[in-house]
């Protein structure tokens, strides 16, 4: 172990090897509700899946409990009378730290196994005697009947192990509803940065917290420093949070994440490695929010020196009881986007509809025991499932991303919550509103697949947790802010910078080639009137704005303040700003002289609306909308020409639909630099900027317009 007084993280040496870290709709036929359905407490722990001994190529890491100082308690307890108040004491402390810790380090060398060996009875007596489990929640002795099953495999096993092991368990959570944060920040570590998620440093753990941030006896890290896709992010985990730290120990927490950010954003400007960055920031924390490098990270990848990365964001874990994501309650008060939240009220519909269609058939068949069946677990699990299909995974900012599948939490469910779940499924997917998602292969970005994973960017194993009053699955929504950060950059606020560079270009969207039979046949300016049959897209909101057309002049300005901000927003395409774009954008200076812009029907090619005037015989600049999915395709050549789906994908259209000498006077316009306007994400962000600043130079003319479209969409 890590001493944890050390300014200085201890650098790894040399090659270790592989890491091992981790629209509402009405049913035609409405379901029962779940308060009709039977239930009942279920056995502690079933389905929870054995915990897994993997070998370790290091010592223990600073998230791991190291067993031995526990076994040495345990032998103590020898000479002292069982159930006396010290040995009740100790007993009670040592199962909290088990079931506490994610990861348990188990030692090879002789004399640990003798010791292990001596105190196996009092090991067995505190994991499985009446008198001490009757006494713990549900949940809480699910995860140590776990341990206790591999740490008795391990004892008798006929071959010793020649090497250490490491034991991966859940860990059970004291609430249904858990909030943990993390940061991403556009530093990366060069050609050593690995591909996929990587755990590279952390707080030590089992100590005795910093300001009662955490119980005196979790062993579950404070901070962890994890390796992502373009970033380095630093997050809490859902321990920190658990017990509810007073705000002393939440201030901790956030002076630490202050001081990371400031190390490491000026870290590439210093030319700093990760080594001299975390020493700088351990300089400055309390020795209990020290980071320590995870002890199989590669020597070289410590000593690699900080670079600016592409990505950048906040995030907001939260941790939940599938029962929330099934009914409303504590976590709709999370999710403010209107949008997503009636994504969430349309996925609940279509699971609620399929559980209890799949119920109603399996009772006919067989009789369901009330103790292997928990329906709004299942339920729950069948809203993740929906929202997935209906946020489309490929999507790179989907507002619901799941940090843990429902096939990992199909693990800890029992048999029969485990075939309703793969009933309902695939009634998922042979449903209508599915079919109508799918839509989208037909447009979906071609890419070629992605190298494969270096030997040194191996995924960190995900940390299973349970509500440890049930004993039931906790799942993990990720929402994510996509960061303005003037930490990171500062910038005037007419111009803000762009979060997500694309090294992408609009010459290599011509690859994304679709070629339907409509497109040839698309006149060149088509007399007719935008349509109003599919779905009357020009008379109804794309997104439902909220609130109420605003009366006064002044809220009229704070309502396009506030329009204006989410116009200049990367990635930001919902709500009522959303609705202006389409109407306004020909309004800019830069725009092509009698050109009108016509948005038609992706499947069809039918118009569906058109906004300036065309001058001439003057062709329009045509972009088309998946209406189901709220995406656009530029139309180019008699081809449809796929762009990423991004929240840009309606400016990226019409920049990609245009010439190349018509994109060059726009972007030229839009005040973009010239080395930058043949990149996707800074010419999207400069034609956002210059759009909302045309909108607020001229806010007196689009005053009006705007306040009665708002009224008229409400």
């Amino acid at each position: 172990m890590y001493s944890s007084s050390a300014a200085t993280p201890r650098v790894p040496s040399g090659e270790i090897g592989d890491g091992m870290s981790t629209d509402t709709v009405t049913p035609a036929h409405p379901p029962p509700s779940a308060s009709a359905i039977e239930t009942a407490p279920l056995d502690p722990g079933t389905g929870l899946p054995p915990a897994q001994l993997t070998a370790t190529e290091w010592g223990p890491s600073p998230t791991t409990l190291e067993l031995t100082p526990l076994l040495h308690r345990l032998h103590a307890l020898t000479c002292l009378p069982p159930y006396g108040p010290t040995w009740l004491q100790c007993i009670k402390e040592v199962a909290h730290q088990i079931a506490r810790s994610a990861r348990i380090h188990i030692p090879a060398d002789d004399a640990f196994r003798r010791l292990a060996l001596e105190t196996r009875p009092l090991m067995d007596e505190l994991l499985s005697a009446a008198p001490l489990k009757d006494l713990r929640p549900p949940g809480v002795q699910a995860v140590l009947r776990q341990f206790h099953e591999a740490w008795t495999g391990w004892l008798t096993t006929p071959t010793r192990p020649t090497q250490p092991l490491t034991l991966h368990k859940a860990v059970p959570l004291e609430a249904p509803l858990i909030l943990s944060y993390g940061l991403v920040l556009p530093v990366t570590l060069g050609d050593l940065h690995p591909d996929g998620r990587r755990l590279l440093a952390s707080t030590a753990g089992h100590g005795e917290g910093v300001c009662n941030v955490q119980g005196p006896l979790s062993s579950q890290s404070l901070l962890s420093m994890s390796g992502v896709p373009g970033g380095l992010r630093l997050a809490t985990g859902p321990q920190a949070h658990s017990d509810g730290p007073p705000s002393e120990g939440r201030q901790a927490l956030e002076y630490a994440r202050t001081q990371w950010q400031r190390v490491m954003t000026s870290g590439p400007s210093q030319g700093l490695t990760l080594l001299t960055a975390l020493a700088q920031y351990n300089e400055i924390v309390p020795a209990e929010l020290r980071l320590q490098f995870s002890p199989d990270l590669p020597g070289e990848m410590a000593h690699a020196t900080l670079q600016p990365g592409t990505y950048s964001s906040q995030q907001t874990l939260i941790w939940f009881d599938y029962d929330l994501l099934a009914t409303s309650g504590g976590l709709d008060e999370q999710i403010s986007d209107p949008t997503a939240r009636s994504l969430l009220l349309r996925s609940r519909s279509h699971a609620q509809l399929d559980v209890a269609t799949e119920l109603a058939w399996l009772r006919r068949r067989t009789c369901v025991s009330p103790r292997d069946l928990r329906p709004l677990l299942v339920q729950g699990c069948m809203v993740q499932n929906w929202l997935e299909a209906l946020e489309l995974p490929w999507r790179s900012k989907a507002t619901f991303r799941f940090d843990l599948p429902v096939s990992a939490v199909m693990e800890q469910l029992t048999t029969t919550e485990q075939s309703v779940v793969k009933a309902a499924t695939e009634m998922l997917r042979s449903s209508a509103a599915y079919a109508a998602v799918a839509k989208l292969d037909q447009l979906s970005i071609r890419k070629d697949p992605p190298p494969p994973p270096r030997r040194d960017a191996s995924p960190m194993r995900p940390v299973h947790y349970l509500l440890d009053q049930s004993g039931a699955p906790m799942g993990c929504l990720l929402l994510t802010q996509w960061a303005e950060d003037r930490a990171v950059t500062t910038v005037s606020s007419r111009r803000r910078p762009y979060q997500q560079a694309s090294m992408e270009n609009f010459s290599q969207l011509l690859k994304q080639r679709i070629q339907p039979s409509w497109v040839s046949r698309l006149p060149l300016n088509p007399p007719q009137e935008p349509s109003t049959d599919e779905g009357s897209w020009w008379a109804v909101p794309l997104l439902a704005p909220a609130g109420t057309s605003p009366a006064s002049a002044a809220s009229q300005d704070t309502m396009i303040n506030d329009l204006l901000q989410e116009i200049r927003q990367p990635g930001h395409w919902t709500g009522f700003s959303a609705e202006l774009a389409p109407r306004l954008l020909v309004d800019c200076p830069g725009w092509p002289v009698g050109r009108s812009l016509d948005i038609v029907n992706a499947d069809t090619g039918t118009l569906l609306s058109r906004a300036g005037r065309p001058v001439g015989d003057a062709a329009p600049v045509t972009v088309a909308r998946l209406a189901e999915a709220q995406h656009y395709a530029a139309v180019v050549q008699e081809a449809l020409i796929e762009v990423p789906a991004d929240g840009d994908c309606f400016y990226v259209a019409v920049l990609a639909s245009l010439s190349a000498k018509e994109r060059e006077t726009l972007l030229r316009a839009s005040g973009c630099a010239p080395h930058e306007r043949q990149s996707l994400a800074p010419a999207v962000a400069a034609l956002r900027q210059h759009f909302a600043n045309h909108l607020s130079d001229h806010r007196d003319h689009y005053r009006d317009q705007i306040v009665r479209l708002h009224a008229l969409l409400q």
